[in-house]
């Protein structure tokens, strides 16, 4: 990550360097904080550090941890952060790594063009669906055992709402389970199965669908989830499908008359 007009002060005493007041700027961002650098302990060094992060870009500010997601945001993020590794090599920082924080933004972009490629099938002529624009996201972020876990993650796009939560690895495999709320009015293509799409229809018109985002990074499996538990309980699933067993018994009542 590069910082620039950092200014530190601190102490070194006994091995540990203790920074009380760590201040620099990430891109257009500020970012304000304290760090503890304990080479008593550990010879290679060991890093803990709290931050606040003030209108950061998104892609500067999530490239070491979600690079997927930092190749698609565009707009700033604010943070809370609290962190802590070993610092003998790079392999070692990534180790290591454990790291917790809420990331908040507004007015922004995420495009999701080439990452969800599979949803495209289902948007017809609403391909613009997937560039979202947002006015408020959010969620919480951890980093353990080599991985980013994201929980409570919500968009509040203009046109769509997303939410989901999920694991990226930190070298790019996904497995995320995401909704994602349209707008009104728009029905997605569902194929055989486009009638299920009313019985997802809220008291706003608004359609949700749930699906799921796993493997490479690079190449992603776009998996739609529907519920069949779920849409047999709906009243407009159970009236549809009377209404298809009528048709059906129509028919052959019509092809018995033939006879």
């Amino acid at each position: 990550t590069d910082y620039t007009d950092v200014q530190a002060s601190g102490t070194l005493r006994e091995r540990v360097i203790e920074v009380p007041d760590l201040r620099a700027r990430l891109g257009s961002g500020t970012v304000r904080g304290r760090a503890t650098i304990d080479y008593a302990t550990d010879p290679a060094g060991h890093a803990s550090w709290e931050a606040t992060v003030d209108r950061a870009p998104a892609g500067a500010l999530l490239a070491p941890y979600v690079p997927v997601l930092a190749e698609i945001w565009s707009g700033s993020l604010s943070a809370q952060v609290t962190g802590a590794c070993d610092l003998a090599d790079p392999e070692a920082i990534l180790a290591s790594l454990d790291l917790a924080g809420d990331l908040s933004g507004s007015d922004g972009i995420i495009d999701l063009r080439q990452k969800l490629g599979g949803v495209r099938q289902y948007l017809g002529q609403r391909q613009d669906l997937l560039r979202v624009v947002y006015d408020g996201a959010r969620q919480h972020v951890k980093v353990q055992d080599g991985k980013v876990v994201i929980e409570g993650l919500r968009i509040d796009g203009r046109d769509t709402e997303w939410s989901g939560e999920g694991t990226v690895t930190l070298d790019g495999e996904l497995d995320l389970d995401l909704h994602v709320r349209l707008p009104a009015g728009f029905t997605p293509d569902l194929g055989d199965a486009s009638f299920v799409a009313e019985a997802l229809r809220d008291e706003q018109g608004r359609i949700g669908l749930d699906f799921s985002l796993t493997g490479p990074s690079t190449d992603p499996r776009v998996s739609l989830d529907l519920d069949p538990q779920e849409l047999m309980e709906s009243d407009a699933i159970q009236d549809r499908l009377q209404e298809e067993v009528k048709k059906g018994l129509g028919g052959l009542l019509d092809r018995l008359k033939g006879r």
